[in-house]
């Protein structure tokens, strides 16, 4: 990356370099991995357990027109483990469950000391001080299919959580409105979501009802001004569909809603408490000479946001195709 800017000479060309506006960037990076698992297989089950070792390098060096201002070196092993537990009564009814846990370094970027002006209301620099990071990530999954009956039910639950996660942080002078962003590590970052979605015939086969529910919170941790806010955000949300398919065409709707919450621990962070909801049709006409003709309308709004917000909006989008070969 080379940024190369130049001022006036005695006669009025630009040839003189500007040492507060140009540098030159030359990174590195090498990356390898090796990985050891071990596997067991049952009638019913499998499960399996591993680890993976990534060893890595980086180089990067920063000039000023010839001259060497910054060279940043750095060679890490990084381990991640896993685990993932399969048990399946059928192949439509199954069990599966998976952890995994991953070492970050962070990047030549974020550790560089060096001030980035380019910009003068917004400039950044890196924090050599910052440690490595290490997420751990759970993730459920439960699927119960009937093809036959047109029936299914599908549980998905994730977790993660960050030790030493990387954040940005800012600060403002209020008099100019200049920003100076760098980079901290923070602890207690995690988040966690659950989707329960389900079909049901009704009566006749062709006709199926479809349910969604989704439940997310977020626990986010960053700094402004110096200072640390925790970020809580909360969604809950409801989609509910009925359904035909037929040989002739198909035909969906749905209706939806989203509730969202926002608290800040920080006080001057504004939080939020909004509305989302709508709904929408979706058409599938098969004709004669493999056409088909689609067309879909959506319609949403909400409530709790400032006023000048557009809170309403519809969308419709329709097509015709023809399958050849």
């Amino acid at each position: 990356s080379d940024k190369d800017t130049r001022t006036k000479d005695l006669t009025g060309d630009y040839n003189v370099l500007d040492t507060t506006y140009s540098k030159r960037l030359e990174n590195n990076f090498y990356n390898q991995n090796v990985e050891l698992n071990f596997r067991t297989s049952g009638e019913k089950y499998n499960y399996m357990i591993g680890v993976s070792m990534q060893p890595s390098k980086s180089e990067s060096q920063t000039f000023v027109g010839d001259s060497l201002i910054s060279d940043v070196s750095q060679s890490v092993v990084n381990f991640a483990p896993m685990a993932q537990f399969n048990y399946l009564w059928s192949r439509q009814n199954n069990l599966r469950i998976n952890y995994d846990g991953r070492t970050s370094q962070p990047s030549v970027t974020q550790l560089s000391s060096v001030i980035d002006v380019s910009d003068p209301l917004n400039i950044s620099f890196g924090n050599p001080d910052l440690k490595p990071s290490f997420s751990h990530n759970l993730r459920i999954r439960y699927q119960n299919f009937n093809p036959e009956q047109n029936r299914s039910y599908m549980l998905m639950t994730n977790a993660g959580f960050i030790v030493n996660d990387i954040v940005t942080s800012r600060t403002t002078e209020k008099e100019t409105g200049k920003k100076a962003s760098t980079y901290e590590n923070v602890n207690g970052n995690w988040n966690a979501n659950a989707r329960f979605m389900t079909t049901q015939p009704l009566g006749n086969i062709k006709f199926s009802l479809f349910s969604m529910s989704f439940a997310t919170y977020n626990n986010s941790n960053g700094f402004s001004n110096g200072e640390q806010n925790t970020s809580k955000r909360l969604n809950l949300g409801e989609t509910l569909g009925l359904n035909y398919r037929s040989d002739l065409f198909d035909f969906s709707t749905r209706l939806n809603v989203s509730y969202n919450k926002v608290d800040n621990t920080l006080p001057g962070q504004q939080n939020q408490e909004y509305l989302n909801y709508g709904g929408g049709a979706e058409t599938t006409i098969y004709l004669p000479l493999d056409f088909v003709i689609q067309s879909d309308i959506n319609y949403s709004t909400n409530s709790g946001y400032s006023d000048g917000f557009d809170q309403k909006e519809m969308l419709w989008n329709a097509s015709i195709s023809k399958q050849i070969f």
